[in-house]
């Protein structure tokens, strides 16, 4: 894990705990909430045989529930689908862009802070497990499945672990249901391919909205 990410760790736990000890009188919270969420996402590939990583646009959309075990802590799961990948070059210079799915399903723990009486603030860190949907690879010869291509001549990973991690805000409507905000970043675990000297994990950041309603009050 990289300098910049350990500072961005400690200045999302920072926020929390000067917002956590405020004085303010939070409504009551929903003790099991369902909801959806969605928006684009920015990624690239990290690792020592690639040359001038950059990021591509993707999308995630995907549903979740959070069980809420006091007014501090809960535990959200989700069920996404994620598109991610990366541009660069491999030592050869040779230049492609990989384009990823995924079916994820994150679990995660929230610690949530109010902010106002209907606003909270949350940040959260967890553990992803991706099944991969598809990987196509875009080099000087076109397109093709990844595997398929001289660039990249092993299978990709069917699966892929990750861990997610970021900062909430979400506010109470007067019927009960919330909206929020989401920044997320996924910090790949798992090399893209199966052998060879690729050495590729993907590195993520999402920019959600949510949308939740209490299942259990």
């Amino acid at each position: 894990m990289g300098g910049w990410t350990r500072w961005a760790l400690a200045g999302l736990v920072g926020c929390w705990v000067i917002v956590a000890g405020a004085d303010l009188s939070a409504q009551e919270r929903p003790k099991l909430t369902v909801g959806i969420e969605a928006g684009p996402s920015l990624s690239k590939f990290s690792g020592p045989s690639i040359r001038a990583p950059s990021y591509i646009v993707g999308g995630f959309a995907g549903a979740f529930v959070e069980y809420r075990r006091s007014d501090l802590v809960s535990f959200p799961i989700g069920l996404n689908w994620v598109r991610k990948g990366g541009e660069g070059a491999t030592l050869a210079n040779a230049p492609f862009t990989i384009t990823t799915s995924y079916l994820e399903i994150p679990v995660l723990l929230n610690l949530t802070a109010p902010t106002t009486r209907a606003g909270h603030l949350g940040i959260y860190v967890g553990l992803s497990a991706g099944f991969q949907l598809g990987c196509d690879v875009k080099g000087d010869g076109g397109t093709t499945e990844c595997g398929d291509t001289e660039i990249f001549d092993t299978d990709p990973e069917k699966m892929e672990w990750a861990v997610p991690f970021g900062i909430e805000y979400d506010r109470e409507l007067s019927n009960g249901q919330l909206i929020g905000v989401d920044i997320r970043y996924s910090y790949g675990l798992t090399d893209l391919f199966t052998s060879g000297d690729a050495n590729l994990e993907s590195r993520t950041w999402m920019f959600l909205v949510s949308w939740a309603f209490p299942a259990i009050p």
